[in-house]
């Protein structure tokens, strides 16, 4: 449009361009007033034209310019009426205002000609000025539907003069809605062409030519790296050949980039930024979806959720119901969403394991991701959506400065990991759990830059820390799981000093929960506790296990039964002391504790009942198998606790109340689960 109204505007000899902008004007009153002052002012100034005009022309164009103003207030009364065309008059208490109201237009009409015979008066004079007037109206279809109605009203009907001529600039398909909504016809494109007397559809812009514009203006703006650069361009190229439509569609882009790079600058990556942009516009169902998946992806890396193949499911429903409605689909997407989204698969899966297409279990990008502050890094992801840091999240300089304080000393190092405890995030994650999870994906060179011992010993005191405020399924806090993994970590860089390390840390740091966690995961990974080996979560060699466990078992002797007993976690304790190879060195200590005390038994075995909560509460409950970690013939001691039960012993009351509800959970009893385990061990003496 504005290279059009530049062209006319070049012969203003022969004709006078008029803006007219209908979408800043309220009503239908002000809308008849500001076109006809609008066509009054360029008659009126065609004298000024070249600066040559005659007098006949100054004379007839004043004359014009004197009949549109007549004409318009006489449009002016009418257009009041207008407002009780859909008056319904209930009774006679409302029909004196009406009246009223049409007595006081009447009263103010001007006197003269009827409004037909002005209209005619007025053509006249416009056909004998010899001078056309265009007027432009730009971005029709951005009117409201109502407003579009009285538009082609006035073109068609009040405003049709000669010498005057219409230059509407719209987009058709958007067009004929409003016209179909607002009038009630079928064919809004038909509709249009009764009024539309010429229409000249504007050639769609090249691909190729959209691209190079918007490169070039983000270049006025922003600025990257070559890495970065490279990726942008293959963004542009591959989203934005796809998405550039029009030059508007463009334009929205790089308005929203213009918006909010300046806070943003330094904090995100530029090509994540400009893909997440362009889909915002172009694809925003796929958008929304987009941030959904994310922030379930910061939940996930938190340690604070999981998701189950249904979860699985859904999210990838909800993935291809975007894609469709954005009219795209998952075959034409993956190649571009794999750019920029982390953890996507490519296959669907089966109902067993869920949409395997999200949530992919690959997450060797975290750290580069977050490096670089990409949109698929976890502790990045919200400022591309909320444009502010979220709380509780990771940089690179928390890395940093963790490090760094190890290299400082380990109290150093626990203090910054503490105080990160003390910072929480929306999802209910502390920055120190983020931070634990960060050092799982940290190169082993990166690692090389702090003091791996003090860095050891700072991520077991801020487990012990976290593990005192939350509590998960049977003792077990979340964030151990963060704090393993970290500390695994550092096996690589350590090299061969790591069996030394983890020697020091077990036999000195006085985390003895966390360190308990340790030994028995590593127990049951390793085989060793009659379950499955399972090597691919090992952090030790059998020799270093074998290492750790041997400078932590004296730790636990020295606390002696009766002082585990009084520990928070003293199941975790026994079972970590049994299952490391030592049971009958547990049977022993507890016998000897217990002596012939029934109760004494009973009160030890309470130590091992398992807590764990689910919906309904929290239920208390050991197999009872379990109890064979500390008691030889565990079918015999069960008898004797039915024994001190009936004598009102609370702790064989506690004890038998446990095992009940584990065995129940199978549909048995405890005089059951005792026959046959007499029968089993019978059948093998046998066998033996």
């Amino acid at each position: 449009m504005a290279i059009t109204l530049q062209q006319l505007r070049s012969n203003a000899e022969k004709a006078s361009v008029v803006e007219f902008r209908p979408w800043l004007v309220g009503d239908r009153d002000q809308l008849l007033a500001e076109l006809f002052d609008s066509l009054a002012t360029a008659v009126a100034n065609i004298e000024y034209r070249g600066g040559d005009a005659t007098r006949k022309t100054k004379i007839a164009a004043q004359d014009v310019a004197e009949k549109l103003r007549s004409y318009a207030k006489h449009l002016g009364p009418v257009g009041k009426l207008t407002g009780l065309a859909g008056a319904v008059v209930p009774g006679l208490s409302v029909l004196g205002p009406i009246l009223e109201k049409v007595g006081e237009v009447s009263s103010s009409e001007p006197k003269g000609p009827p409004l037909s015979v002005r209209k005619d008066e007025l053509a006249a004079a416009l056909k004998g000025l010899n001078h056309r007037i265009i007027v432009a109206v730009d971005d029709v279809d951005r009117l409201e539907p109502a407003e579009v109605r009285e538009l082609l009203r006035l073109v068609r009907s009040v405003a049709d003069f000669p010498n005057v001529a219409y230059l509407l600039c719209y987009d058709g398909t958007t067009l004929a809605r409003s016209i179909e909504t607002a009038i009630g016809v079928r064919d809004g494109r038909a509709f249009l062409e009764k009024i539309i007397q010429t229409e000249i559809g504007v050639p769609r812009p090249e691909s190729f030519a959209l691209r190079r514009l918007f490169s070039t203006e983000l270049a006025l703006f922003t600025e990257c790296g070559a890495s970065v650069g490279q990726r942008l361009m293959q963004v542009i190229d591959t989203t934005g050949g796809r998405c550039f439509d029009t030059p508007r569609t463009v334009t929205r882009i790089l308005d929203s980039l213009r918006l909010i790079w300046p806070s943003l600058e330094g904090r995100v990556d530029l090509a994540d930024l400009v893909w997440l942009r362009i889909i915002a516009v172009a694809n925003p169902h796929l958008y929304r979806w987009t941030e959904e998946y994310l922030d379930a992806l910061a939940v996930l890396a938190s340690g604070r959720g999981s998701i189950d193949p249904s979860e699985r499911t859904q999210v990838g429903k909800r993935l291809d119901e975007a894609l469709e409605a954005d009219g795209t689909e998952w075959d034409r997407m993956v190649a571009e969403l794999d750019l920029v989204i982390p953890r996507l698969g490519y296959g669907k899966g089966d109902i067993k394991q869920g949409d395997e297409r999200v949530f992919a279990m690959d997450r060797s990008h975290r750290e580069r991701a977050s490096q670089d502050r990409r949109l698929g890094s976890p502790d990045h992801s919200r400022i591309y959506f909320a444009l502010a840091k979220s709380k509780g999240s990771v940089d690179v300089a928390d890395i940093e400065a963790l490090l760094s304080s190890s290299r400082e000393s380990a109290s150093a190092a626990s203090e910054l990991l503490e105080s990160m405890a003390e910072e929480s995030s929306s999802s209910g994650a502390t920055k120190a759990e983020r931070m634990l999870d960060h050092l799982r994906y940290t190169s082993p060179d990166r690692l090389l830059n702090s003091d791996l011992r003090n860095l050891a010993s700072a991520i077991a005191s801020v487990a012990a820390k976290l593990g005192s405020e939350h509590i998960e399924e049977w003792g077990h806090p979340r964030s151990w799981a963060l704090a393993r993994n970290a500390i695994g970590a550092l096996r690589a860089p350590a090299g061969a000093e790591w069996k030394n390390l983890l020697v020091e840390l077990f036999s000195r740091a006085p985390y003895l929960d966390f360190l308990v966690y340790l030994l028995r995961v590593e127990t049951q990974d390793h085989g060793l506790s009659g379950e499955q080996a399972r090597s691919y979560n090992l952090i030790t060699s059998i020799d270093e296990y074998g290492a750790m466990r041997d400078s932590f078992i004296p730790r636990l002797r020295n606390l002696g039964i009766d002082g585990i007993v009084l520990q928070r976690r003293s199941a975790s304790m026994l079972f970590a002391w049994s299952q490391a190879g030592y049971r009958d060195e547990v049977v022993a200590a507890v016998l000897k504790f217990a002596g012939d005390d029934v109760g004494r038994l009973a009160y030890v075995g309470r130590s091992l009942i398992g807590r764990s909560r689910d919906s309904n509460g929290e239920e208390a409950s050991i197999d009872p198998k379990g109890l064979e970690a500390i008691f030889d013939d565990v079918p015999s001691v069960l008898e004797s606790f039915g024994e001190a039960a009936s004598a009102g012993d609370q702790n064989a009351i506690e004890v038998l109340s446990a095992v009940n509800s584990a065995l129940s959970f199978y549909g048995g009893t405890i005089d059951g689960w005792i026959t046959l385990e007499r029968e089993r061990r019978a059948a093998n003496k046998s066998v033996a």
